[in-house]
């Protein structure tokens, strides 16, 4: 479990989610990243789940999909990146 926000390293903190779990799927220019757990984060954040995948894509620059349950954005990009973003 990380803090909200991850820069502060108080183990006691009251506000915490778990570390973003993506995976890459396709290859070549159809490559897109896959949030595996993105409902459990955006409960911890108390949002939807489109919330922070919109906020994420708006900030990438890339298109943002949701088919049945899956949360996709276009694009390979590594969990300690888009933690980075979600911080903000």
């Amino acid at each position: 479990m990380l803090n909200i926000p991850s820069h502060i390293k108080d183990p006691n903190f009251r506000y915490k989610m778990p570390k973003i779990v993506v995976t890459s799927q396709g290859a070549g220019n159809g490559i897109k990243t896959k949030f595996d757990n993105i409902i459990d984060v955006s409960k911890a954040l108390n949002v939807p789940p489109e919330y922070p995948l919109k906020f994420m894509g708006y900030e990438l620059g890339s298109q943002t999909e949701v088919k049945a349950a899956i949360y996709l954005i276009n694009g390979n990009h590594q969990a300690e990146k888009l933690q980075q973003i979600l911080d903000k």
